[in-house]
């Protein structure tokens, strides 16, 4: 796996790397094992970081990203914040932030950087509209 997750129960936040690609498959597994824990629900608010990825998702990974965050809309309840390498990756996760709204109320917004994420997350920038 090119991924790498981190709780913080202290900050209820939980921290999801990648490095290579966000894959549909990969992050659904790591959700499945927060899930099964339980203990991180609900509330925790989910950091997925993909500035550090040398590709963007296949296009055939971009709905069932948005499928992976619909059918554990239990984990994703509170906040979501993706981090994005570049406008090109911006572009493809901008179809997982309309299927998503369109099908479930999970608060997710899309970043350039990681400080503006986690302020959005802790609640200092509630007004985002998605800027990178």
């Amino acid at each position: 796996m090119a991924s790498t997750c981190q709780i913080s129960d202290q900050r209820r936040l939980i921290e999801i790397s990648f490095t290579e690609r966000l894959a549909a498959e990969e992050l659904d597994s790591l959700i499945a094992t927060i899930a099964s824990d339980g203990s991180h629900l609900p509330g925790y608010r989910i950091l997925i970081d993909t500035s550090d990825t040398i590709a963007i998702p296949r296009s055939g990974e971009v709905p069932k990203i948005a499928n992976v965050i619909d059918s554990h809309q239990d984990v994703f309840s509170s906040k979501t914040a993706i981090v994005l390498r570049s406008k090109l990756h911006r572009e493809m996760m901008e179809i997982v932030l309309v299927l998503v709204r369109a099908k479930t109320k999970v608060q997710i917004e899309l970043f350039g950087d990681i400080e503006p994420a986690m302020e959005w997350l802790d609640g200092q920038g509630d007004n985002h509209k998605g800027g990178t």
